[in-house]
């Protein structure tokens, strides 16, 4: 469960005021705190999906907290979580698929236009936040294309390296349970 006082703190910051797919962004920042909690990820992940687009992001651009007040995110969420969630809010998220083997791992920063070299181990963060977004949309939509279902299997695969089993079992059941996945791969039996 979050703890109300970062509810308190996203609600004062006007996080209630925005939707996102079609619901209450609140709802999907808590649905992806509460996705990485339940794959076993450490608090300060699971807070980051909490706040992951509270700077807006490169699809999502609204911006309930402007990069200016970054240090107030920080006094609330500490600065490790607060820097992965400003990484997240400032690239492009396609791109961690692409980076999993690179070591160092070199990524753009859009909305400063400047490159950061991150650690493997906060590109697997990155790529736990993203998996778990992603996830929380498309738990709840009837329709995917086929194209997009087989992207993601794909990065899925890609990462099972980087997130928990159990968060890659929940993809795996996605794929033989969610109707657009028959158009995507065809009959599981």
């Amino acid at each position: 469960m979050v703890d109300l006082k970062h509810i308190a703190f996203l609600k004062d910051n006007g996080v209630g005021n925005y939707r996102h797919s079609y619901r209450p962004l609140l709802e999907h920042l808590t649905g992806t705190y509460n996705l990485l909690k339940d794959w076993g990820y450490d608090e300060h992940i699971c807070l980051s999906g909490l706040y992951h687009s509270i700077y807006g992001t490169t699809k999502y651009e609204r911006k309930t907290i402007g990069l200016v007040h970054r240090d107030k995110v920080k006094a609330q969420v500490g600065q490790a979580t607060e820097e992965l969630v400003y990484l997240f809010c400032n690239i492009d998220r396609n791109e961690l698929f692409q980076k999993i083997d690179e070591d160092p791992t070199i990524i753009k920063l859009i909305k400063t236009a400047s490159v950061r070299t991150i650690s493997q181990e906060t590109l697997a963060d990155l790529i736990k936040l993203e998996t778990a977004n992603r996830f929380e949309q498309w738990q709840r939509r009837k329709s995917i294309t086929p194209d997009r279902i087989k992207m993601w299997r794909k990065r899925i695969a890609q990462s099972r390296g980087c997130i928990s089993p159990k968060a890659y079992a929940t993809w795996q059941e996605f794929y033989t349970s969610h109707p657009s996945s028959a158009r995507a791969f065809g009959s599981f039996n």
